[in-house]
């Protein structure tokens, strides 16, 4: 699955990655090794849901 993560950096900078993940789990471990080495935090996710298994937990930007 492809997805872009939105980090807010310790200074108040927003860094961006484009990445590819294997599955959810690889994306939420992903995002936990870069806070807690950059000592940052997750602001924004997208990806494309269409690639996301129908049984797996995900969260969206939008109310649903």
């Amino acid at each position: 699955m492809k997805a872009q993560i939105k980090f807010r950096m310790p200074d108040g900078t927003d860094w961006y990655v484009n990445k590819e993940f294997n599955d959810r789990q690889h994306l939420d471990n992903y995002m936990a090794l870069v806070c807690s080495t950059k000592d940052c935090f997750v602001d924004e996710v997208w990806y494309d849901e269409s690639e996301v298994h129908p049984s797996e937990p995900h969260k969206t930007n939008r109310d649903e």
